[in-house]
């Protein structure tokens, strides 16, 4: 049984210090149809707001950002073992572990090690690869705090304290993150060729022509929504 504490947005946020992980874990399902317009927006938001109102320096992992060209890579699913033999197909889809574990490996060499670690999923139904994550955090890490954030620990609480045993935080709410915008300067190396832009946010167009900044050539409009899904035992 997980020892993970359940809490509150702010106040997992108010013991978040330091330095700052973020990361949007790869997806197992039977297709991944969302390319066009899937993207980590809370990440990006949240990392905005860990910069500039708890002083952390903040780095991200995107498992799921397309290649330059606008292809998320596939491979049949490590849990695949798993299914009936009559079972449709489920893939793995986004950066390899290996690339993972080289990226984990690098923040060693450079001495840059995370005290927290945020994890997300949009669904709570793509939670399979989150204990997956956090296992080799820890085992690459050792020290940092893994805090599990996102609609599936919202719309899941004891299912995730129960089946992610290396998570420490579990986050039971969504945060306020309307009026912050995304920190796209996380994306290192090649930028994602669209910019997620939330129409709950009460200035949109401020945020757009914040984006023509950016030099993204596209958008994706989003607004929140909650919907629970359960596919798990």
């Amino acid at each position: 049984m997980s020892k993970a504490q359940i809490l509150s947005a702010q106040e997992a946020l108010n013991q978040t210090q330091g330095r700052v992980l973020l990361i949007n874990p790869p997806v197992i399902d039977r297709r991944y149809p969302w390319v066009r317009w899937n993207q980590p927006l809370d990440l990006l938001k949240l990392g905005s707001v860990l910069s500039k109102t708890h002083g952390c320096e903040v780095k991200l992992f995107d498992f799921m950002l397309p290649t330059p060209k606008g292809v998320v890579p596939r491979r049949q699913s490590p849990i695949e073992s798993n299914l009936p033999s009559d079972a449709p197909t489920r893939w793995q889809y986004g950066r390899s572990w290996r690339e993972f574990d080289a990226y984990l490996d690098d923040l060693t060499g450079s001495k840059w090690i995370p005290d927290n670690v945020w994890v997300t999923t949009l669904t709570s139904f793509w939670w399979q690869t989150v204990p997956l994550v956090a296992n080799r955090v820890k085992n690459k890490l050792k020290r940092p705090k893994v805090v599990l954030y996102g609609n599936y620990p919202v719309l899941e609480t004891p299912h995730a304290a129960q089946f992610c045993p290396n998570v420490d935080i579990v986050v039971k709410e969504h945060a306020d993150l309307t009026c912050w915008p995304a920190d796209f300067s996380l994306y290192k190396g090649h930028k994602p060729r669209f910019y997620a832009l939330d129409l709950c946010s009460p200035d949109p167009l401020v945020r757009l022509l914040r984006c023509l900044n950016v030099a993204l050539p596209t958008f994706a409009f989003s607004m929140t929504i909650s919907l629970r899904i359960s596919t798990h035992a």
